[in-house]
């Protein structure tokens, strides 16, 4: 009977061992899986400086830098109702002299054990299109991975990592990158003055203005954008005006504007876009465009800048 009751006892105890910490199993199996995520990606992250490139398009060499970091994201439970968490890859993506609507945008993906590397802007809302993605590869301290942008191919990103430092990018970035921001739009920002040259010879003085606004970024924060105006001398202020978009490459000198849907006084009137490239002539910083509406050029314009902005 003292046999049977010690046999009992002993059974009783390894039951109440087993069964006294049920998660114990999953938060030391969830710990294993941690570290072997945290540890892959530590050989990625950190800040990884390059050139963007595509000979196909022409795109003039780009210089950019790529910043990965890791964040733990929740996964779900665990059966005792303890958080699962998961380390997850982050990155940062941008140009570093030129100014991209992509500049502020959050990537998320992988990174494994062969070398390939899947970044994709996280979802930015009312936005259905992905607006920037990485795909390529990446060991020891050099990479290679093709950037598109608005699902178009943007170019090839070829860097190699000069930090490992796997912090993100810090609050005190965003006053870094509207120092920046407004260092390049000051370049550019001023009133221009010059003849549209038509082919009918039916020439007008035009003015296009580039002025600098505060608008808000995907991260919730105001920043510097770059705006235009258009309109034409010969007609009343405020008439025949055209409010436009800038996207602007101070690198090669690229500009290019787009009515943003606003035209005064012209009821149906046609949709104005403004491509070509600003740069130094006499001394005087210059807009050497071509301008056209929905469906035609309407001319050529050489515009010299007459009133810079005051000094910030």
């Amino acid at each position: 009977m003292r046999a049977l009751l010690a046999v009992l006892l002993l059974v009783s105890v390894a039951g109440c061992g087993v069964g006294e910490n049920p998660g114990d199993d999953a938060r030391a199996q969830q710990a294993r899986d941690s570290k072997v995520l945290s540890d892959l990606y530590a050989s990625v992250e950190g800040r990884w400086t390059g050139t963007l490139k595509n000979e196909v398009s022409g795109l003039q060499p780009l210089s950019a830098e790529l910043t990965l970091y890791k964040v733990f994201v929740n996964d779900g439970s665990n059966p005792d109702g303890s958080q699962r968490l998961r380390p997850s890859l982050r990155g940062r993506f941008r140009p570093i002299d030129v100014v991209s609507e992509t500049d502020s945008l959050t990537l998320t993906g992988d990174y494994d054990r062969n070398g390939r590397l899947v970044l994709t802007s996280i979802a930015q809302q009312g936005v259905a299109e992905v607006l920037l993605s990485l795909e390529g590869g990446a060991s020891g301290d050099v990479m290679n991975v093709r950037v598109a942008r608005r699902g178009g191919i943007w170019g090839t990103f070829e860097a190699k990592r000069v930090s490992t430092d796997p912090s993100a990018p810090s609050a005190g970035n965003t006053a870094e990158q509207r120092d920046r921001l407004l260092k390049i739009y000051s370049q550019i920002e001023g009133r221009y003055v010059g003849v549209l040259r038509t082919s009918d010879g039916t020439d007008r003085m035009v003015e296009i203005a580039l002025i600098v606004n505060q608008a808000m970024s995907p991260t919730g924060e105001l920043m510097p954008t770059l705006t235009g105006q258009y309109h034409y001398l010969d007609v009343p202020p405020g008439t025949l005006e055209w409010s436009l978009s800038v996207d602007y490459n101070s690198q090669t000198g690229d500009i290019y504007m787009r009515d943003t849907g606003g035209v005064s006084s012209v009821p149906g009137g046609s949709i104005l876009s403004i491509a070509g490239r600003a740069y130094d002539r006499a001394g005087k910083r210059v807009l050497d465009v071509t301008v056209r509406n929905k469906s035609a050029v309407l001319g050529t314009v050489l515009a010299t800048r007459d009133q810079a902005p005051a000094l910030r």
